[in-house]
């Protein structure tokens, strides 16, 4: 089976163009119409060799589809293809940034009233949606660097939202 043809990238292995934007239902189906012609119990009655591809080929069509199935794993992808692999350690985020950061982190660490937890939830929620559409714009203006800023701001909102998960766990009222 190694004279097959191999996707440069998960987009090409689902016949999709190299963008945040993807058509979900198209992404599914295709899916499943690669699954199907790849999975291994078709390929039960071939070559030692030709189970191996097929197994790999299941395993390489199912990353590809979590990962474009996600929108942050999917910007996260198409930075890494721009070159911008994960640089997280690098990143310097502006002061303002940091400091909110903080203050939210501190805010969710000693809440433990209910307004006080709901009044902190809309604040992460507004502000995911905020960064949340400046990384869109970023990836569709092919302004990588600060699409990547974007990304690693949402990674941050996301540990908060962990927080407020485990917060709202917590409360056997809710």
């Amino acid at each position: 089976m190694s004279d097959r043809q191999e996707p440069s990238d998960h987009f090409s292995r689902f016949g999709l163009p190299q963008r945040f934007a993807v058509d979900e239902q198209l992404l599914t189906k295709r899916y499943y119409d690669l699954q199907w012609q790849n999975h291994p119990d078709r390929f039960v009655n071939a070559t030692d060799e030709q189970q191996q591809w097929a197994v790999q080929q299941a395993a390489a069509i199912n990353q590809a589809f979590h990962t474009l199935k996600d929108p942050l794993r999917r910007a996260e992808y198409l930075l890494m293809l721009q070159g911008l692999g994960d640089q997280e350690e690098h990143r310097h985020h502006d002061t303002a940034f940091l400091m909110e950061q903080l203050a939210l982190g501190e805010a969710l660490a000693t809440a433990t009233d209910q307004a006080v937890i709901a009044e902190l939830a809309a604040r992460i929620a507004a502000l995911n949606n905020d960064y949340y559409q400046r990384l869109i714009d970023c990836l569709e203006n092919a302004a990588w660097k600060q699409a990547a800023e974007s990304l690693s701001q949402l990674k941050f909102l996301a540990k908060h939202q962990q927080q407020l998960l485990q917060l709202e766990l917590a409360d056997p009222t809710r």
